[in-house]
């Protein structure tokens, strides 16, 4: 028995265009102290527009704010001195640092008469790679 109710089409209108959101799709554990059912809750973690270029701040601006943070620059290590050395090599922004080893940028301070340490190096390269993996999972980076 075929309904005329179920056959009916909407008129076309124009759709309004959404950007597609990347979405991860992760399961959480039950939180037993709280007593909830022994399944698992699916927790969705929706991020940027698929295809849409990540966030990530400028080397310039991000040595500043690792200078200006509480942890990283209450020894005042100077980590701004890198940035003219990482913009004349052109890497302008945080990921760009964990593409290269420390013995690379280590090389490249030598080059550029600045007198950094192994210890500044290694600092400022982890650095860069803990932040470049917040924002691949934040989306933007929060400090």
């Amino acid at each position: 028995m075929a309904s005329q109710l179920l056959d009916f089409k909407r008129g076309s209108r124009p759709r309004r265009l959404r950007p597609k959101l990347c979405v991860e799709s992760t399961t959480a554990p039950a939180a037993e102290e709280a007593q909830v059912s022994a399944k698992t809750l699916p927790v969705q973690t929706v991020g940027r527009a698929c295809g849409a270029p990540l966030d990530y701040p400028t080397i310039a601006n991000w040595l500043q704010i690792c200078e200006e943070d509480f942890e990283r620059g209450r020894d005042k290590h100077e980590y701004t001195k890198l940035a003219p050395m990482f913009a004349a090599n052109g890497c302008t922004r945080i990921d760009d640092i964990p593409r290269m080893s420390t013995d690379s940028i280590k090389s490249l301070t030598v080059e550029a008469g600045l007198d950094v340490t192994i210890g500044l190096v290694n600092r400022v390269h982890d650095y860069a790679v803990e932040d470049v993996a917040r924002v691949k999972h934040d989306g933007k980076l929060v400090l």
